[in-house]
């Protein structure tokens, strides 16, 4: 599989090639600005998109331009799981937030741990005619960590119950 990894920790980046760069073909990315572009680069073929919730925008700015300040950390990465469902990419979300400290994982929560996406709906305006596939979970980093308490990357994919193929008990 060819996996697309967002984290702006480096701990978090080295810890995914570890655990899942003998067995895949594995990209890191450490900004906001870069996954961006690599996700709307055409061409760009990704299987999978593992990405932190909650990273800071760094030098991007979008449409808002420079002297817009953002906050000091946003939840770029579900505008990220939204973008890869829109291209088929199976994504997990895992952060470092949990729905004791934050809202939005708290908001999360109430969605559930896979969110249905509605493929088709938004291209085609067809309300009826999107098909409904589990292509984006939600898994709290503090149930996946490594021995040095960095994410593990491969048991959040375990966790999300989204590679059947990779881990048959699930």
């Amino acid at each position: 599989m060819k996996i697309l990894v967002v984290d702006d920790r480096v701990e978090n980046l080295e810890s995914a090639k570890e655990t899942l760069g003998k067995d895949h073909e594995v990209e890191l990315v450490s900004d906001a600005g870069t996954a961006f572009r690599l996700l709307a680069r055409q061409g760009a073929h990704y299987d999978v998109l593992l990405t932190d919730l909650f990273m800071p925008l760094g030098e991007f700015r979008g449409e808002m331009g420079r002297n817009a300040l953002p906050p000091e950390s946003i939840p770029v990465g579900l505008v990220f799981a939204l973008s890869a469902a829109n291209k088929g990419l199976r994504t997990v979300i895992c952060t470092d937030a949990n729905h004791h400290n934050d809202w939005l994982c708290t908001l999360l929560d109430l969605v559930g741990q896979k969110i249905p996406i509605m493929r088709g709906m938004v291209a085609t305006g067809d309300a009826g005619g999107g098909e409904t596939n589990q292509v984006v979970a939600y898994v709290e980093a503090r149930y996946c960590l490594t021995s040095s308490n960095a994410k593990d990357w491969r048991e959040a994919m375990e966790a999300s119950g989204l590679f059947p193929e990779l881990f048959p008990e699930q």
